[in-house]
């Protein structure tokens, strides 16, 4: 697959699917890959809950309201952290076509 694409992504593919087949996210085999996905984003949705919803500056966020941001309270540099990614969150949004498929960023 490599070589087959070393001189473009063929007609009719988008890079992000050839990237997911090349770096081994997505299974080389056709009939394998919708569970492969609903699986991996299922750890994904795992991962957030235990990890970013469960965080003390996401948390202190919540309790403080949305207006006051991630200034108050916690960790300071988790919530500066938490308040850039925020902000950054928009610009990186990829739209996913009617097979969740990840189409081009605008």
């Amino acid at each position: 697959l490599a070589e087959l694409v070393w001189s473009g992504v063929p007609e009719g593919l988008s890079r992000a699917e050839i990237w997911q087949l090349l770096l081994g996210y997505r299974p080389l085999a056709q009939e394998r890959r919708a569970d492969a996905i609903h699986r991996k984003r299922e750890e994904y949705r795992e991962l957030r809950r235990n990890l970013y919803d469960a965080s003390p500056a996401v948390l202190a966020e919540g309790e403080a309201g949305a207006d006051r941001g991630a200034d108050g309270g916690g960790d300071g540099g988790e919530a500066a952290l938490i308040k850039q990614i925020r902000k950054d969150l928009p610009r990186t949004h990829i739209r996913f076509g009617n097979a969740g498929d990840a189409g081009r960023a605008e």
